[in-house]
């Protein structure tokens, strides 16, 4: 089994991080549904999006997959896209989170 993943985030974070932390399983959903439908362009911006606000968080592997995701997509790459998705998954399921 994977290790888990700790993440020490601003404790002012603590009651905007859960609800961040569920938009990403919905994401997650959309890309199985745009995967299924080779819908590139729907890939394409869910990783952006990510990058973005990922990023704005402190989650900076997640930004990084997200921006991977991205270019992946516009390259119309299914297996690279694939492969980002799980990636995506894992790191999401394997994340531990404190507050400083």
């Amino acid at each position: 089994m994977a290790e888990k993943i700790y993440l020490n985030l601003d404790k002012k974070l603590r009651k905007i991080i859960p609800g961040f932390l569920e938009n990403r399983q919905k994401d997650l959903a959309d890309l199985q549904n745009a995967k299924e439908k080779k819908d590139f362009s729907k890939i394409e911006l869910i990783g952006h999006q990510l990058m973005g606000s990922a990023g704005s968080y402190g989650f900076s592997t997640l930004s990084k997959l997200g921006k991977d995701l991205e270019v992946a997509a516009q390259q119309k790459s299914i297996d690279d896209t694939n492969l980002i998705i799980s990636k995506i998954e894992d790191h999401l399921n394997l994340l531990e989170i404190d507050y400083e």
